[in-house]
């Protein structure tokens, strides 16, 4: 019973990090893009803030 356990857990870890590492990577490349609604310098500030909320929740 506990292995079933620790196997979903690793499962549910493994994921929850693979799709942080991909939000990571989405926010580095759409930091290139031209800003729309917000300025330059807070859209590169908001994107900072995304992926170091990204590495804790890692």
């Amino acid at each position: 019973m506990i292995w079933i356990i620790l196997v979903l857990y690793i499962a549910y870890s493994g994921i929850k990090i693979y799709a942080a590492m991909a939000e990571m990577g989405y926010i580095l490349e759409a930091k290139k893009w031209k800003p729309v609604i917000l300025s330059a310098q807070n859209y590169e500030k908001a994107a900072a803030y995304k992926i170091a909320v990204q590495k804790f929740t890692i």
